[in-house]
């Protein structure tokens, strides 16, 4: 799953700058703050994403609210066919959170 992770880190990169950290369980990528993060496994790719607002995806598995006006994204990313436009739009939304530009 390697080749998906590369394309979705190249899908951050096309957002702008963002720092990535590789943690004990999960590749996490960061802005001014975490907006994205990833674990990847032998048939797909997990990742997650922080955004203000719910959305709907065909890969998203979950949404958790995290008070008092976030919601983590969880979703599933079995094929390079799921980083589509939608999903691309979410990685922009997330990353200019990550930018803080939702508090400008």
């Amino acid at each position: 799953m390697r080749r998906l992770f590369e394309q979705f880190r190249e899908i951050v990169r096309e957002c702008g700058p963002a720092t990535i950290y590789a943690q004990k369980t999960r590749i996490v990528f960061q802005g001014s703050v975490r907006f994205a993060g990833t674990v990847p496994r032998k048939q797909w790719l997990d990742v997650a994403l922080w955004l203000t607002r719910r959305h709907d995806h065909p890969a998203l598995r979950k949404i958790e609210f995290i008070p008092p006006s976030a919601f983590s994204h969880h979703l599933r990313i079995r094929s390079p066919a799921a980083f589509d436009a939608a999903f691309k739009q979410l990685v922009r939304d997330a990353y200019a959170i990550g930018q803080r530009a939702h508090l400008v």
